[in-house]
């Protein structure tokens, strides 16, 4: 509904719908929780921001804690696999 309602004249096929609506819907709400992961991400030091006058924010990994980023991947990774 959140889709016909940002594009009140769309139409489309089932296929359309279920590929390019849906896709839109997704990547909207996935949105706000990269926004919010980066924010925590940043605010613990493990990824930079940068900001370039006229092209917005950039985010790199902090290479000076790479080994502590390494682990932290490391026990994600151990955890999946549970």
């Amino acid at each position: 509904m959140g889709y016909l309602l940002r594009h009140p004249n769309a139409q489309d096929t089932l296929e359309g719908i279920s590929e390019w609506w849906i896709l839109e819907e997704t990547i909207i709400q996935k949105y706000s929780e990269v926004q919010e992961a980066l924010g925590k991400l940043v605010g613990l030091g493990l990824i930079l921001e940068k900001r370039v006058p006229n092209a917005g924010v950039f985010y790199c990994l902090n290479k000076k804690k790479r080994k502590q980023i390494q682990k932290i991947a490391e026990q994600e990774c151990n955890l999946g696999e549970r």
